[in-house]
């Protein structure tokens, strides 16, 4: 990518990134959590944005990107989720 692409999407990146950031913020409530999610989603974004096509429909691109990554972080979660040793134990309880 040129050095003209990049500035041209952190020109469109930085007026919509405060709104970016709050919107992971209120999926994740978590800070930190929510930084990784928008750096995830911009570098996503920067690998896919079509810089031929119109730039109104960019901030549209960001957000589907940041909530479908949110949605694979979740999903991900789920399949390794962290058992408590009674639950764990109740479980195995209930299947002998």
């Amino acid at each position: 990518m040129d050095n003209s692409h990049k500035e041209r999407f952190l020109a469109l990146l930085e007026p919509v990134y405060p709104r970016l950031l709050r919107y992971a913020l209120a999926m994740t409530h978590d800070r930190e959590q929510a930084k990784d999610l928008v750096s995830e989603a911009v570098l996503v974004s920067l690998e896919g944005f079509d810089f031929n096509r119109d730039e109104s429909g960019f901030p549209g691109f960001l957000y589907r990107i940041v909530a479908r990554t949110y949605k694979r972080w979740h999903r991900r979660d789920r399949r390794f989720a962290i058992v408590e040793a009674s639950t764990l134990e109740a479980i195995l309880d209930l299947n002998t």
